[in-house]
């Protein structure tokens, strides 16, 4: 990207990437509903940039906590409720009940880990819940393993809030919600705490690292449809499974052979295959943007075969063995060139052994074929919708 900027520096690139999880890897400190635990603490979410609070963010919602202070201001205690904040007022004397309003408002910063600052509030759902890290106590003695080792608490103080505390703040808490509501159940997403917090803007629209990086140099980022490698990229994956194949017959099994094994394999994938893979790409493009019958049989056929985002090979075997077949077509026709050539006395390749170019004749020849099937490709394309319903017979 820094090469392009360099040479090019008027242009906006557009970068097409699939759904890998190198491609999706978030920045970090990222927000993801999906990395948080329904409570404090645990390894889960930790490290969780602040966020602003902005339009979308809050509920409406009660955050209160009461806290009781002794005649000298010493901190005796949280609590969720008002009465029970009254009743351990009542033990101490003099002490107060003071109401403590803890939901965020527009424009304030909403941090993921629990202060370390003394006079913090707690989790709300557990506000007699220890501060720090502490052995498990149980009728004054210490709780030991099997193994006699110490069962460690985990306290709150500097740990990751949770999806259930961060909820609470912005007023979008509900009882009854659960961390995951599947479509179909009853309870509805309004109780789905990943759905909840996942719809808030800054949750919603936070990108990934890759895309952030795109995105700060000025460029366009895009992602192809999830699951379907027949519509990935201008028929990326077709191309790799046609080297696949290819690999795979040509792979005699002998370590120091199989570098040239992958280099042969990667030649076969012409200019002219990868204007074929391309083209079918854009025939299932076409297929599932029209709306007809047959982009429903496609949809669904591809759906009871789905594994991942890979496994072209699986969903496209009959295509991919024609292709297989074209290259070693070529393949065989380059070693009769290659024959014939030697024969006549004219050089294919160098002392260092690469390809040499073609004469100016034959170059020339090349040339005008690739014109003419660029000039071909619009109108075999313009003949593609009536095409459309051969693929569901294809595959």
């Amino acid at each position: 990207m820094d090469m392009m900027n360099f040479l090019h520096p008027h242009l906006q690139l557009v970068f097409l990437f699939d759904w890998s999880s190198g491609h999706a890897k978030k920045q970090d400190g990222g927000l993801a509903v999906l990395q948080m635990n329904v409570k404090y603490g645990g390894k889960k979410g930790a490290g969780m940039r602040d966020t602003e609070m902005v339009d979308g963010c809050l509920g409406d919602g009660d955050a209160t906590l009461w806290k009781v202070l002794s005649s000298s201001g010493e901190l005796l205690g949280w609590f969720p409720t008002a009465e029970t904040a009254t009743e351990s007022s009542a033990g101490h004397g003099g002490s107060t009940v003071v109401e403590v309003d803890c939901k965020l408002q527009l424009g304030q910063v909403q941090t993921m880990e629990f202060s370390e600052d003394p006079g913090a509030p707690p989790p709300f759902y557990a506000t007699d819940a220890a501060r720090e890290d502490c052995v498990k106590m149980k009728d004054g003695e210490r709780v030991l393993t099997k193994k006699g080792k110490e069962i460690i608490v985990d306290g709150w103080a500097g740990k990751a809030k949770g999806l259930k505390q961060v909820l609470w703040e912005r007023g979008l808490w509900k009882d009854g919600m659960v961390q995951r509501v599947k479509p179909d159940d009853e309870k509805g997403q309004d109780m789905c705490m990943q759905t909840t917090l996942h719809k808030c803007p800054d949750f919603n629209l936070e990108v990934g690292a890759l895309t952030k990086l795109i995105h700060d140099e000025g460029h366009i980022c895009l992602f192809c449809a999830k699951g379907h490698p027949e519509i990935a990229g201008l028929g990326i994956e077709y191309d790799w499974g046609v080297l696949k194949k290819l690999f795979r017959k040509i792979n005699d099994q002998v370590a120091r052979n199989m570098q040239k094994h992958l280099d042969t394999a990667l030649d076969a994938i012409t200019l002219t295959i990868a204007r074929k893979t391309a083209r079918r790409a854009r025939l299932y493009m076409r297929a599932y943007k029209t709306g007809k019958a047959h982009s429903h049989d496609l949809i669904e056929k591809f759906v009871k075969i789905h594994k991942c985002h890979r496994n072209i090979l699986d969903q496209e075997t009959k295509y991919l063995d024609k292709l297989v077949h074209l290259c070693e077509s070529a393949e065989v026709k380059l070693e009769a060139l290659v024959r014939e050539a030697s024969t006549s006395g004219l050089k294919m390749y160098g002392a260092d052994g690469n390809r040499l170019p073609l004469p100016a004749a034959d170059a020339a020849g090349a040339a005008d074929a690739a014109d003419a099937a660029d000039a071909a490709e619009p109108a075999a394309e313009e003949s593609d919708d009536e095409s459309v319903c051969s693929l569901v017979d294809d595959r």
